[in-house]
């Protein structure tokens, strides 16, 4: 596709402009029975017969970095366990356990530090702090590791790109520069707290004698924290006493029992517990991810509730301070209200500098089998978290289309700007083959986007009015708690 010399605006709510509306009679030529929507861009669910399916599994191979190595093993660190690891600092990025990125490296020392872990443990610490050492005790980061990669050194460049995979949290101890620049961290490792069922925890004790009781005793570990294992969703309740080796064996109580009768007992009604009880909110985290078209049949959503957490802060169009916080959360249950939460209130993107209103919630859709939200590496090394939309508005396009380094093969990318304040937005894919669909679609760079929630009364955001912190939903007004 050619655009015109001059920058012209893309605004999908207003009438299409001359070029916009040769586009799209060229693509009604090409192909007969494309659906136009109001942006002329075909629906996730087109059936047109002739139509060439997009291979979802194509982003996540990251096929634009060229060949790469694979490695083998996992290296998996004990809780509390304090060691020392090689620190990535990236700006802007937040990751989460279980998330795939990748990252190109050009500085000689940063190549170097990455050929020493290729060789031992293959795990370095991402964090997302500035450079400044002094500032990062304390932050929650992530352990990356290295499951492929390229080393290019030729004579025109030297560049080493690696694909890594998040691991493990932990809290950042203290923080040294080495002498070649790279920084190097004392960091503990920590892990979630697990919650019981809450009617288990306030269930009316004495009843237990209704109900069939398990008495198992089991052998703690030394280093294994407070010796007391978390109750279940059974109504699971511990107790440690000291063994004949001088440790702590814990009596681990199972109850099973029907909720509807605890139900009864219990001095609450049941829809208090239900809003803490973990497979109602994987419900409703996955029944809101399907309403907002983030969570396909076509998409890998996990089922795992502790997975569905992390996916779901991987996904969602979150701001730094806001993945920062749902990291640092220590339970599964708080992570998941707080998603939950996000997801029901925050249902515009706005542009990050001038709050002009961009796109929908429900314009999110998934071109990749792993989610609407990627991380991406541009030539320069940058990293986007990239979100896909079929439908966009009040932006301009910048520049040509072009294939070179496509995160998305088939596809080629042209720029994006607000149509307002010229802030880089992302970019617009349009389908290299007309056979292709969908025909096109949008990338916004997380950077570049705020979530906010829609005003009642204009159903825009309001000016002043966009949240930046989910701790913010907590109140009175919103009438939601998050955690």
């Amino acid at each position: 596709m050619e655009s015109s010399g001059e920058d012209e605006y893309y605004d999908d709510s207003n009438e299409p402009t001359v070029d916009e509306v040769e586009e799209l009679v060229e693509r009604i030529l090409m192909s007969p029975r494309v659906s136009v929507r109001e942006d002329d861009s075909p629906t996730p669910s087109d059936n047109e017969s002739g139509m060439e399916t997009y291979d979802r599994t194509l982003p996540g191979q990251h096929s634009y970095l060229g060949s790469v190595r694979e490695l083998s093993g996992r290296t998996i660190l004990d809780e509390n366990e304090i060691i020392t690891l090689p620190l990535v600092s990236i700006r802007g990025f937040v990751l989460m356990p279980g998330q795939i990125f990748p990252l190109t490296l050009f500085h000689p020392s940063g190549i170097s530090q990455m050929r020493t872990l290729i060789n031992s443990t293959k795990t370095f610490g991402v964090i997302t702090m500035g450079i400044d050492p002094s500032k990062c005790s304390g932050e929650i980061g992530t352990t990356a590791e290295v499951f492929e990669y390229q080393d290019v050194e030729d004579v025109n460049s030297v560049e080493f790109k690696i694909k890594a995979r998040g691991r493990q949290r932990f809290k950042v101890v203290s923080v040294r520069r080495q002498i070649n620049g790279t920084l190097e961290g004392s960091v503990i490792m920590i892990s979630d707290n697990p919650l019981p069922n809450p009617l288990g925890m306030l269930r009316l004790k004495s009843s237990d004698r209704q109900f069939e009781c398990d008495f198992i005793p089991v052998n703690l570990t030394s280093g294994s924290g407070d010796g007391l294992a978390a109750p279940g969703d059974n109504g699971e309740e511990g107790s440690a006493v000291p063994g004949d080796d001088g440790g702590r064996v814990e009596m681990r109580v199972i109850v099973s029992y029907p909720k509807k009768s605890l139900a009864n007992l219990s001095p609450f009604p049941t829809w208090v517990y239900q809003m803490y009880e973990t497979q109602n909110l994987v419900s409703r985290v996955r029944s809101e991810l399907g309403r907002s078209g983030m969570g396909g049949r076509s998409v890998k959503v996990p089922m795992d509730p502790e997975e569905l957490s992390w996916w779901v802060a991987a996904n969602l169009p979150l701001l730094e301070t806001q993945k920062s916080y749902i990291l640092s959360l220590k339970s599964i249950v708080q992570r998941l209200r707080a998603e939950l939460s996000f997801l029901t209130q925050c249902r515009v993107l706005v542009c990050s500098r001038c709050s002009t209103h961009l796109a929908n919630q429900s314009d999110i859709f998934s071109m990749s089998e792993d989610g609407p939200q990627a991380a991406f590496v541009n030539l320069g090394g940058h990293l986007h978290e990239t979100l896909t939309l079929y439908q966009a508005r009040n932006l301009k396009l910048v520049g040509t289309p072009s294939t070179e380094y496509s995160w998305f093969p088939g596809y080629a990318w042209t720029i994006l700007e607000c149509g307002t304040c010229h802030n880089h937005i992302g970019w617009k894919f349009t389908a290299a083959k007309s056979s292709l669909k969908p025909v096109k679609f949008y990338g916004f760079s997380g950077k570049s986007i705020i979530p906010t929630i829609r005003t009642a009364e204009t159903g825009v955001p309001a000016d002043g009015g966009i949240r930046t912190d989910l701790a913010d939903l907590n109140s009175e007004e919103s009438g939601v708690v998050v955690i």
